[in-house]
């Protein structure tokens, strides 16, 4: 079996188009994403409501500051925030490639951390939440996403010129993380064993697919499976060094 991992920045506008190239040109026969059941219901159930008091709240905020409507629209962070409540990328391509060839698609992420994760968001679109990030002035969404990819390059090149060396898993994060980024591992190879795809994608968050991480060393651990990572960068594809 060979699995890809594509590493991405999550938000990145440009996210959709890359990511869909870069499916087509792998061509696999099943894609696991990144994304818990729980949270393509939410989106799919609560978007319209969130993004309704999105846009009545931004209105009061954007009054209150004596600013316009489109200008506050337009602001970084609630182009972030929109993006966020809305489908992933990293979804909308592997379903459209998965339309239109013989591929599965399977979600892999926990659905009780999602859960934690978005019982939070009504906050996001509140009024007080929406004036305090219009008050703010950070970089475009678009220059905060080259900047990730920016650090996930280095990342990987730093991991790259400790490969061979034997490492313990990676004790970043808190509990609750190191504990997704085991079951993620589980999940995958249950999934990987249940199916046993000849060649499968796997997008999600670049931080994962480092190799001191708790998911990547599980996945170490797999006989005969074949890894590559690729890092969707902003500017171009970028494969990274085989083994990881």
């Amino acid at each position: 079996m060979e699995i890809v991992f594509v590493a991405c920045v999550h938000l990145d506008p440009r996210g959709h188009g890359k990511l869909l190239k870069l499916i087509s040109l792998e061509n696999p026969t099943h894609i696991f994403v990144e994304l818990s059941p729980w949270g393509l219901f939410f989106r799919k159930t609560r978007h319209r409501i969130l993004l309704d008091r999105l846009r009545g709240n931004l209105k009061k905020a954007a009054r209150a500051l004596d600013i316009s409507y489109d200008k506050a629209l337009s602001h970084p962070s609630i182009k972030a925030i929109i993006a966020r409540i809305s489908t992933p990328y990293e979804f909308r391509a592997a379903y459209l490639f998965s339309r239109s060839r013989p591929c599965f698609l399977t979600l892999v992420d926990s659905s009780l951390f999602s859960f934690k994760h978005t019982s939070g968001w009504h906050e996001l679109v509140c009024e007080a939440n929406l004036r305090q990030l219009l008050k703010q002035d950070p970089p475009s969404l678009s220059a905060q996403v080259a900047f990730e990819y920016r650090l996930a390059r280095e990342a990987f090149q730093n991991a790259s010129r400790k490969e061979g060396k034997k490492t313990d898993p990676s004790g970043d994060g808190t509990a609750e993380e190191r504990e997704r980024d085991i079951w993620l591992c589980n999940q995958l190879l249950l999934q990987l064993s249940i199916f046993s795809p000849l060649k499968s994608v796997y997008i999600g968050g670049w931080r994962h697919f480092l190799p001191n991480t708790y998911f990547m060393q599980g996945i170490k651990t797999t006989p005969k499976l074949r890894r590559r990572t690729i890092l969707l960068s902003d500017s171009r594809e970028r494969i990274l060094p085989t083994g990881f």
